[in-house]
């Protein structure tokens, strides 16, 4: 904006004025050559509900013994978000009977209330039609699927960052994690079902205390499926989903995944099993997920890694970190993943191995070795390493030296003197 153009004269030291403004887009900020960023963080339980009772007003809030606690309800839902806050208390501030609040929170667990819909959702939805890709609209959509997610693809996350539709996450695992807040999830998924009229089709059910895998018709037509913390322990199913691209199991209790699941799911690419701490064996049917990109086993209870998987040859992404009770991974099975970018395998127990067929067995030497055929690994976490000449033959291959992301010594009792320096990219030891 152009102050002069509006007639607002230009603050200066001359004339002792100063101009605040609003955005909920950094790229505003530079461009109106702003001297001091102010970030509105979420407000805190306390405020927040000062705020609520603020707009409403106390004759609404005294109208009736039960409005006090149901109106906290409603602020509690708006997850301190101010714009919500604001937008929604001024909705309710003439609602002087209780079964007017209870209605608005059963709208409000369906994010389908009017004032959320006919005014806080286009607001954000500014943001989301503002960004400047294709690719970055897509990228938020999918992050709706899940509560957080490792902030890899910088570009497009600290894009979303700047618009103010992801937020900083702080750590886990060692690895930075952004987050979406309750409110904007609301409005992507609110997104993502407009377009399952279209090309793409989410089935959203996160956290939604389902024990049993979603029915036969969920699967059908379903491109983007998110069940995970839930509490489903079996998948006994055989779901026809042709269209399947993402498919999220984690945080659930899964115990077993019948050998038929995965037979008529032939495009999935995201595969996200990940704390299903009772899942101990993979379906024989997995070698069929032919498009697989990306398998996330962290913290289950895989025991073997099947020489079935070796079928699948477009995986980039493989994790199997905290897995405590894997024993056996079959000789040349990771080395086939020739297209693999990502490999965690972090704290992964150490004991008696399989010797027989087995890259676990003795000092990760063997394991070591198949990884010097993964001529695309940018990330790379290693499980525990006890030699120094296990460790020598991991660093002296230069494409480990870029990737490490890190690395675990362990009872290293050998005297020689090791270059450190050569680790300097990695992140963490």
């Amino acid at each position: 904006v152009d102050l002069n153009q509006v007639g607002i004269p230009k603050p200066s030291q001359e004339n002792g004025s100063k101009l605040i403004f609003t955005t909920r887009s950094l790229e505003v900020y530079g461009e109106m050559e702003a001297r001091k960023k102010i970030k509105v963080e979420c407000l805190g339980p306390e405020k927040a509900w000062e705020l609520f009772q603020d707009k409403v007003g106390d004759e609404t809030l005294n109208s009736h013994p039960d409005i006090r606690k149901l109106a906290e309800e409603v602020a509690e839902r708006c997850g301190g978000l101010p714009l919500a806050l604001i937008t929604i208390s001024r909705g309710m501030g003439c609602k002087t009977t209780p079964g007017e609040w209870k209605y608005a929170i059963e709208k409000l667990k369906r994010s389908s209330l009017p004032k959320m819909e006919n005014e806080l959702f286009p607001l954000l939805k500014f943001s989301y039609d503002n960004l400047p890709k294709v690719t970055m609209k897509y990228c938020l959509l999918y992050c709706c699927l899940i509560c957080e997610v490792q902030m890899n693809g910088n570009y497009i996350i600290n894009s979303l960052l700047s618009a103010c539709l992801l937020e900083n996450g702080g750590e886990i695992g060692g690895e930075d994690c952004v987050k979406m807040h309750d409110v904007v999830r609301d409005m992507a998924l609110r997104i993502a079902c407009e377009l399952e009229t279209k090309e793409e089709k989410f089935f959203v059910k996160a956290g939604a205390q389902l024990f049993e895998e979603p029915d036969v018709k969920a699967w059908e037509g379903a491109k983007r499926m998110s069940v995970m913390k839930n509490q489903i322990e079996v998948l006994k199913g055989t779901p026809k989903s042709p269209n399947l691209r993402t498919l999220l199991l984690s945080e659930n209790k899964l115990q077993v995944v019948s050998n038929g699941f995965c037979r008529f799911i032939p495009h999935l690419m995201v595969l996200n099993l990940s704390e299903n701490i009772g899942l101990g064996v993979l379906p024989e049917g997995i070698s069929q997920l032919i498009s697989l990109q990306s398998l996330d086993l962290s913290w289950t209870s895989i025991t073997e890694l099947p020489m079935e998987l070796k079928s699948l040859t477009n995986l980039k992404m493989l994790d199997w970190s905290y897995t405590y009770d894997l024993r056996k991974i079959p000789s040349h099975l990771i080395s086939s993943f020739s297209k693999l970018q990502i490999f965690r395998t972090w704290c992964t127990t150490s004991g008696d191995y399989p010797k027989e067929d087995n890259v676990l067995n003795g000092d990760n030497e063997n394991l070591v070795e198949e990884l010097k055929s993964l001529r695309h690994l940018n990330i790379l976490t290693m499980p525990p390493i006890k030699s120094l000449f296990a460790l020598e033959r991991l660093v002296s291959f230069h494409l480990f030296q870029c990737c490490t992301q890190a690395l675990h010594l362990r009872h290293r009792r050998e005297s020689n003197v090791f270059n450190v320096l050569c680790l300097e990219n990695m992140e963490r030891g």
